[in-house]
């Protein structure tokens, strides 16, 4: 289930980036205003969203198979106590 959701996001991600080129070369065709620069930003954000949970379904994966090197902060934060009930 994990891994169809994280291709799933994957495929939003791809389409988002999309959105995202095509608001920009809107941007630079028609210029900075309210209506090119607000749609830019909201597919950038769009776009670092998914990332991150991307990442997050990866690091938990990683996690549970006892594979991670270096803790993040963020995702431990979210992810909470592994199996020793540690979050540090």
């Amino acid at each position: 289930m994990a891994r169809l959701a994280f291709f799933a996001l994957f495929a939003l991600a791809t389409v988002t980036l999309s959105r995202l080129i095509a608001a920009f070369n809107q941007l630079v065709a028609v210029g900075a205003s309210d209506q090119t620069v607000g749609p830019l930003l909201l597919w950038v954000v769009v776009l670092l969203a998914l990332l991150f949970v991307m990442g997050l379904y990866v690091y938990a994966g990683e996690r549970r198979n006892g594979r991670v090197r270096r803790r993040v902060a963020v995702y431990e934060r979210i992810l909470g106590p592994d199996k020793e009930g540690s979050v540090d």
